[in-house]
This record gives structure tokens, sequence and C-alpha cells, in this order.
């Protein structure tokens, strides 16, 4: 039941960036299933849609972009 939520909104999500759903679901470098990974970067979305203070808004996305780079880095 949870999963065919997650599906639901990420379909709407993929919609709405005019993108194939399939972009969320490819090339997970943390492994897991992919439905767990969707869920989690729907839940991210709409963590970040609720912040108010565009300041706040990217000082979060920095913030994100730093630890992406980081991982990239240690990575490979």
């Amino acid at each position: 039941m949870a999963e065919d939520r997650t599906k639901s909104a990420l379909k709407r999500v993929a919609q709405a960036l005019s993108v194939n759903e399939d972009v969320f679901l490819a090339g997970h470098p943390r492994g897991g299933s992919p439905a767990k990974a969707a869920s989690e970067e729907l839940e991210l979305l709409r963590l970040f849609a609720a912040i108010a203070d565009p300041e706040m808004r990217r000082t979060c996305l920095r913030y994100v972009q730093n630890l992406a780079d980081s991982s990239d880095m240690a990575a490979g």
C-alpha cells in the first residue's frame, strides 16, 4: 500500500518536472530498493518545499550539495 502511494507520488513529481519517473530510480549509488530511495527523495522534496525562508532554502541546498560533493570525492 505504501509502495503504491510512493509510486503515485513519484509519478506526479516526474510529471510536474516533465521528466520520466525512471530518472529518480536509475543509478542510486547507495543501493537499497528503488522504492525506498524514491520515498526518501520525496520526503526530502516535501521538507525542502516546507521551508518558507528563501535564504534558509539556499543554505539547505548548499549543505546538500556539499554533502553530495564530499560523497563523490570519497567514492572515487
